[in-house]
């Protein structure tokens, strides 16, 4: 996903700033002064790329700017440069006769906001849930869709890809991946979970259920997808004997939220839930290597 837009001139100093998330672990001061010295190093229309943390800054200079682009690190290098200089292209455009100035109005560089939502917007955010079968990856997948809340369990065979759209969640569109939790599909979770750059660990609050994805399913994600943000959502919170939330958060260290999801009012509260995620409102306890 494209968590942020920038524009610095050749005085390093930003003329247009737009970052729609946190960026977790990273000092982006920091991390746009060592930049600044790559940077000058680079022919016109050059574009490079540096890894931080679990994020991908992406960057090239033409004329007197930098352009630079904050993505996660799943995105491709190649992906990302095609927005990178989509952005440096339409900004130019629109103020070919004021970046002709010694000293433009940068107030006059807000008029850029609607392309730059439009730009971020670009790519999807890829999102997994991951979890056994009967835990409620399908029932929170129906519940953000407005679809009806299956009473029955029925296993999910393959995955399901579609596109859900979240209004609270602009600029950014959503591709929820919900596959097969049984054990015998997990062959195929190399492939579904390839580029996810968001993981919610699906647990039925049970005690059983809950030590069982910490010691398969844990190993298995961080495996694959070692960048991704992981979550936990602690399903069925409703159930006598649940396990409290607390409890499940420390066992696993990583952030957790309750959830009832067959319970069509807690829509919002799902929506929430992936809000504070990908807008990075909620606090994480994990590390990772650069």
């Amino acid at each position: 996903m494209i968590r942020g837009l920038m524009v610095i001139n050749n005085q390093g100093q930003p003329i247009y700033r737009k970052v729609y998330t946190g960026l977790q672990g990273l000092a982006l001061d920091q991390a746009l002064n060592t930049i600044l010295q790559t940077a000058s190093t680079l022919g016109q229309g050059q574009v490079e790329h540096t890894v931080l943390v679990r994020y991908r800054l992406s960057y090239c200079i033409t004329g007197r700017l930098l352009f630079l682009l904050i993505s996660d690190r799943a995105n491709s290098e190649e992906e990302v440069g095609k927005i990178l200089t989509r952005f440096m292209l339409e900004f130019q455009n629109m103020f070919q006769a004021t970046l002709k100035t010694e000293s433009p109005d940068l107030t006059i560089f807000s008029e850029f906001d609607d392309m730059a939502e439009e730009l971020a917007g670009s790519l999807s955010v890829k999102l997994a849930l991951a979890g056994f079968g009967g835990v409620g990856k399908t029932t929170m997948r129906k519940l953000l869709r407005h679809e009806d809340i299956p009473l029955e369990y029925r296993p999910t065979m393959f995955g399901d890809t579609k596109p859900v759209a979240v209004e609270a969640l602009h600029p950014y569109s959503i591709i929820l991946f919900d596959f097969a939790g049984q054990e015998r599909f997990m062959v195929a979770w190399d492939l579904l979970i390839k580029g996810s750059e968001f993981v919610f660990l699906v647990v039925d609050s049970t005690t059983a259920g809950v030590k069982r994805t910490k010691e398969m399913i844990l190993p298995l994600v961080k495996g694959k997808v070692p960048y991704a943000q992981l979550y936990v959502i602690a399903n069925k919170q409703d159930m006598q004997g649940a396990m409290p939330v607390s409890e499940i958060e420390k066992l696993f260290g990583i952030k957790t939220f309750p959830l009832v999801a067959i319970d069509e009012a807690n829509r919002d509260r799902l929506t929430e839930i992936l809000y504070d995620a990908i807008f990075q409102k909620a606090s994480q306890e994990q590390e990772v290597e650069a």
